[in-house]
């Protein structure tokens, strides 16, 4: 039963690798419609229980929400995310990269969706994040306060 469950992890892994790839391509290829039911159907592999390749799920929810994002569809694209953070809080209560990376581009796609209060709130939430971490880069850190800095004060 172990094995059958990592042979159907890997395997629905795979699958969700190739249709990311595939809904990328007819998106650039400006096949709306197309993109979208792909991603659909790597959303409905991912909610599946037996699912665990939690980086994998971690990069669909990522690549699904880019592509929702660039599409317009920024409520899609926040709820992605915001599931993909939740997820991490799950796995890790305490924080992680991932999870800072996620509410980083939440924070990125409220703002291009013009929720400056959203977006703020988000990359706030990300340098608390980065800071709880045992060794942040130095380089994030400058960005995400700068960035912080720079919404709060209005500019």
């Amino acid at each position: 039963l172990a094995v059958a469950r990592r042979v159907e992890a890997r395997t629905s892994t795979l699958e969700v690798r190739l249709l990311l790839k595939g809904a990328q391509a007819r998106f650039l290829a400006g096949e709306a419609e197309s993109a979208a039911g792909m991603l659909a159907e790597v959303e409905r592999v991912c909610a599946q229980p037996e699912h665990t390749d939690v980086p994998g799920l971690l990069r669909a929810l990522r690549g699904n929400a880019g592509l929702h994002a660039r599409a317009g569809r920024s409520q899609a694209a926040v709820q992605l995310l915001t599931a993909g953070v939740e997820l991490c809080r799950r796995r890790s209560p305490r924080g992680s990269g991932d999870t800072v990376l996620l509410l980083e581009e939440l924070g990125i796609v409220h703002l291009g969706a013009g929720d400056r209060a959203a977006a703020l709130a988000s990359f706030r939430e990300a340098l608390r994040g980065l800071e709880a971490l045992p060794s942040p880069t130095p380089e994030a850190l400058q960005r995400l306060r700068q960035r912080v800095e720079s919404m709060a004060s209005g500019k």
